[in-house]
């Protein structure tokens, strides 16, 4: 291959092509910083916030699953706080396991019994925790979980295990992820370490993103959307977005004058800023996933373009979901990951007076959380997530005539069916041409190589190229 093939489509004007590289620490030393000031009555408050968010959204996320899939959520902890040979997950009493911080409650034992009628928890005193937390993130307890949505579970050990000590905690998620199969539930495991997370050096944390290429972006990823199902919490809740560019230092005097107690959080870093090549590497790998996902793959595109388009300036959801806690703006509907992924898109095109794009975006959203909104719901009439979308839908004007169409989507007929692929594809080629032109201007700073960008231009060319004698799978 001599170069990534044509298509056809306008190049993306502004966005992120035009993503500059940021000087860090330019700006600061035009004058002194003003002294970091803790109050430590609003750290108490901010944490409470947080944790009583994360506890309602732990709620939304059983609230969704099946009975049957409850005990899952209800028992992960558990199992890998101890290891018991009647319980699933069980290889040896070798096994790392001990959570910092951690007792189940009478629900989590319950649900043990549920499977082991005999089983009796007895804590035991001095000993060893290799596991600092559990965190969820993704799409659980968001507007955007379904039934076909997956478990991303991040099991943040302490630093230093043995290679043997790994071995083993991997073979138990992996006999964890059979059982949550059994379950019906699709689950991935993460295993990690913050120490590691902060210098950069992790595996790939995430099946939305393609690994430490994005670091900060998984990062933003995860503040917005992590939720911790035990352990310690993240000592990132507690900084002020306005110290965000001070995160170390605030977090060292944190620890230092004992507000906080190293023992009881999880450091992953700040969001300070963000290499500009993060934008390319995101963008490259959701153009992967659009060719088969390009509903969901768009709307991320569309965020990941409006973060450029700011740049050196961006503002990460992640900081204003902080921002919305820390100012005790903690209503679920509006601070849902996905719904302010959806605002933001929205801001940003509406700014430029994109509408086509603005409703392709609305179309993506809706589509996502695959409520059918035309259609009476008795069961469900009354769940957050119809009723958030029925805000947003009386926002938008959306008439119930718009909301039968595409509830029948799967019914529409081969000419509107064509008329949507051509939409689609015009934005995807949009997004890959703006990228070809990205990659030209930085190919130097560029961590990901040009191949992979050849690779993608045919990659798109198969799936969407129109060719006589081709039969297209639409």
């Amino acid at each position: 291959m001599s170069g990534p093939p044509k298509l056809l489509g306008a190049p993306l004007q502004g966005g992120t092509q035009s993503v500059r590289k940021a000087e860090p620490g330019k700006a600061q030393t035009l004058q002194a910083e003003p002294p970091i000031e803790i109050d430590a009555l609003q750290l108490r408050a901010v944490k409470r916030r947080f944790l009583a968010l994360n506890k309602d959204r732990l709620r939304l996320v059983q609230e969704s699953l099946e009975l049957r899939q409850r005990v899952f959520v209800e028992l992960i902890p558990l199992l890998f706080h101890i290891n018991h040979p009647m319980l699933p997950g069980y290889l040896s009493n070798k096994t790392p396991c001990g959570i910092s911080d951690y007792a189940p409650g009478k629900r989590c034992i319950q649900a043990a019994r549920s499977l082991a009628r005999s089983f009796s928890y007895q804590k035991r005193a001095q000993r060893v925790y290799s596991i600092k937390a559990l965190y969820l993130m993704g799409s659980t307890g968001t507007i955007a979980y379904s039934s076909a949505s997956d478990f991303d579970i991040w099991v943040c050990h302490q630093p230093g295990l043995s290679a043997d000590d790994l071995a083993a905690l991997g073979e138990k998620t992996e006999t964890l992820k059979s059982w949550a199969e059994s379950l019906g539930l699709e689950v991935h495991f993460f295993l990690m370490d913050d120490v590691s997370f902060r210098g950069q050096q992790h595996q790939q944390l995430s099946n939305e993103n393609a690994g430490s290429s994005q670091h900060h972006l998984l990062l933003d990823e995860f503040y917005r959307t992590g939720l911790l199902v035990a352990g310690r919490f993240p000592v990132w809740w507690l900084v002020p977005p306005e110290y965000e560019h001070v995160y170390e230092d605030y977090v060292n005097r944190l620890v230092a004058n004992r507000f906080v107690k190293g023992s009881d959080i999880v450091d992953f870093g700040g969001l300070a800023h963000l290499p500009s090549e993060e934008f390319f590497g995101a963008t490259l790998w959701q153009l992967y996933k659009a060719v088969d996902s390009p509903y969901k793959s768009i709307l991320k595109i569309l965020l990941m373009e409006a973060y450029a388009n700011q740049y050196p300036e961006t503002e990460l959801l992640s900081l204003r979901f902080k921002q919305a806690v820390h100012e005790a703006d903690v209503h679920l509907s509006r601070i849902d990951p996905y719904v302010m992924i959806c605002n933001r898109v929205e801001e940003y095109l509406l700014s430029r007076k994109e509408l086509d794009r603005v409703d392709l975006a609305r179309r993506c959203f809706y589509f996502k959380v695959g409520e059918s909104m035309s259609r009476a719901e008795p069961r469900y009439e009354d769940s957050w997530r119809r009723a958030a979308m029925r805000k947003l839908l009386k926002e938008w004007g959306w008439g119930h005539a718009k909301l039968e169409t595409l509830d029948q989507r799967r019914q529409w007929k081969i000419k509107r069916v064509l008329e949507e692929r051509t939409m689609l594809v015009a934005e995807l080629t949009r997004s890959y041409r703006a990228l070809s032109q990205y990659a030209r201007e930085r190919d130097s700073q560029l961590a990901i190589r040009s191949s992979d960008l050849n690779l993608l231009g045919w990659k798109l060319c198969v799936a969407f190229e129109r060719k006589a004698g081709k039969v297209d799978i639409v």
